[in-house]
């Protein structure tokens, strides 16, 4: 190939494409798709102000449609098959506070909250209790972002569980890592593997 040529094909070829890695601007555009290393999908976007709306999606049909303030404090529960919301199962959270009031985590916080979650005719109390760490750098696929390590533990009339979860500070969203409840040995573990703009 001759020097001319050869600068041609440098010029038109303009190597792979590079991964398009969201940003806190998708959350109200397109909206953010994290990828479980299982198969499963969580897709955010932003709701009403300070709100996160996350439709969760399992491979065998069941899923969720849940919404957080800031992010990581539930506001929210519903469970979803195949594609069909369970009006039966709806939950909402009362913190007696706007979403935009709710603390966004930052490294070292510890933050209580006593609040009322309403199920169809039924309101009962529960306590929640969240410890946030350092700030760390993680990749995930092709995208590299800072994240918060925590953990919440929810308690209730009958029981009590806890929850691991990685914050966003640039996204301002979360993503569940574990859960573990008194009856378990060991937590269930979920993987990031990758987010990327869209649905």
């Amino acid at each position: 190939m001759t020097p001319r040529l050869s600068a041609l094909a440098l010029a038109l070829w303009t190597g792979p494409a590079l991964a398009e890695c969201p940003t806190a601007d998708d959350l109200s555009g397109a909206g953010i798709t994290m990828t479980h290393a299982d198969g499963a999908s969580d897709f955010l976007i932003a709701g009403e102000p300070g709100t996160v709306r996350a439709i969760v999606r399992f491979p065998h049909g069941f899923g969720g449609n849940n919404v957080y303030a800031r992010g990581v404090h539930l506001l929210q529960l519903m469970d979803v098959w195949d594609g069909a919301p369970d009006l039966e199962s709806l939950r909402l959270f009362d913190y007696g506070m706007a979403p935009t009031d709710l603390p966004e985590p930052t490294p070292g916080l510890s933050w209580e909250a006593d609040y009322q979650v309403t199920s169809g005719p039924d309101t009962a109390p529960e306590r929640q209790v969240q410890s946030w760490g350092a700030l760390e750098e993680r990749r995930f696929g092709d995208c590299t972002y800072q994240v918060i390590p925590g953990e919440i533990v929810y308690s209730y009339i009958d029981g009590s569980h806890t929850e691991g979860m990685l914050y966003f500070p640039d996204l301002g969203v979360s993503f569940l890592t574990s859960w573990q409840d008194g009856s378990m040995a060991r937590p269930d573990i979920f993987v990031l593997e990758a987010l990327h703009v869209g649905p």
